[in-house]
């Protein structure tokens, strides 16, 4: 599993719990995250995405710059009051996909 966390107090917060639960090998965290970042892991193949990035949904969950993600199955946060509409827009950019 990959993560991102770009709160540093979250991310050490976010390892501690690995470490109780006995998974902090299987468990990368990241700080800032990009398209580019989700180009690279979705490439591969289907992923899982939970998504909650405080209104950058509009970049990040982008399938023409990052087409993986019309493979992948995305749980996403929107804010609406951030972006207005975000949430038709998600749903309008996905509708042809699985």
């Amino acid at each position: 599993m990959v993560a991102f966390e770009i709160e540093p107090a979250a991310r050490r917060a976010a390892e501690e719990l690995a470490q109780l639960n006995g998974v902090e090998t299987r468990v990368e965290l990241r700080g800032h995250r990009r398209p580019d970042d989700l180009a690279s892991l979705t490439a591969e193949g289907v992923s899982l995405i939970v998504c909650d990035c405080e209104g950058n949904e509009a970049v990040l969950l982008d399938p023409a710059a990052v087409p993986g993600l019309v493979r992948s199955y995305i749980l996403v946060e929107t804010h609406d009051f951030v972006i207005r509409g975000i949430t038709y827009d998600l749903s309008r950019r996905f509708k042809l996909t699985r």
